[in-house]
């Protein structure tokens, strides 16, 4: 076009151009999409002179290849979730729980730090008693999965990492633990389903998942299988959620670790060994508001 007045003028196509209110790559490399954005939802998608094969479609229905159901995206955050999940956490900047809209309460030390597996993390201090405390939910599902990523600056003892209750003597209360020797996977009070060796190293990111199918417990490390149990003592998500160190009547149980990208689903989402997820769940698919489909690579 001919800025007018200065008799410069600019020769050339612009395609797809878009201004977003959020970093959308976060510093991070990036293959630039190939197709259109769309518009939000209930706006109008202008198609005059574009080539329709190569459209995206609207955001009432699934992309080709695609199963699932659309559910509601929180733009501010760009975080989406599918069907299947309870609760998902990525910790970028806050402690909001996208699924259930909960911000979870920070205590102690306990802080979100840039340094995640992905982007952000969640920081607790063994020096300061440090947690983070989410509501319990409605129920619990028959079948489950739970996973995270987590890196152990020490190994915490009696402490857990993750733990549904109120405290840790309590009968109903569900934990995942790294001692310096063993994981510890309780169902309820000193009911372990999966208590077995480890040879983890501090400061390494691993990516953690516990299955229950309403019989079997399987717990992976990195995709690998770790250790399996039968019970039919089950975890109990309608206490609350802790992430790292708490106060128990007299005693206090510290942690020191980061926890990235936790989950927790109301499917089983793998049944033999698989390869993490390279990056947040629902990462790729953000800009339709989608959540990933049910897979073995998910």
């Amino acid at each position: 076009s001919n800025l007018e007045g200065t008799g410069r003028n600019f020769v050339g196509k612009i395609w797809a151009f878009r201004i977003s209110n959020k970093a959308e790559h976060r510093g991070i490399s990036f293959t630039p999409r190939e197709l259109p954005f769309l518009p939000p939802a209930g706006q109008p998608v202008w198609t005059e002179g574009i080539d329709r094969s190569r459209l995206l479609p609207a955001l009432d229905t699934l992309p080709e290849g695609y199963t699932g159901n659309l559910l509601e995206i929180r733009r501010s955050s760009g975080s989406v979730a599918d069907a299947n999940t309870l609760r998902l956490m990525h910790f970028d900047e806050d402690t909001r729980d996208v699924v259930t809209k909960e911000t979870g309460a920070l205590n102690g030390g306990a802080t979100i730090v840039p340094t995640g597996y992905f982007s952000g993390a969640l920081s607790v201090n063994s020096n300061t008693i440090s947690s983070l405390v989410f509501g319990g939910l409605s129920s619990t599902p028959e079948s489950w999965t739970i996973d995270f990523r987590v890196k152990l600056a020490s190994f915490s003892g009696d402490a857990p990492q993750v733990l549904f209750g109120t405290n840790l003597n309590e009968t109903q209360t569900s934990l995942i633990r790294v001692s310096s020797s063993y994981i510890d996977i309780q169902a309820t009070y000193n009911q372990r389903v999966i208590y077995q060796e480890h040879s983890l190293q501090l400061n390494v990111w691993y990516h953690f998942a516990l299955t229950y199918d309403g019989n079997a417990y399987k717990f992976y490390i990195d995709g690998n299988l770790f250790g399996t149990g039968e019970s039919d003592k089950h975890f109990d998500f309608t206490r609350k959620l802790w992430f790292g160190s708490f106060y128990d009547y007299s005693t206090s149980y510290v942690s020191n670790c980061m926890i990235d990208e936790f989950r927790l689903s109301n499917a089983v989402r793998w049944t033999e060994n698989f390869t993490p997820p390279d990056k947040p769940y629902g990462e790729s698919l953000y800009n339709w508001g989608i959540g990933p489909k049910l897979d073995e690579s998910r």
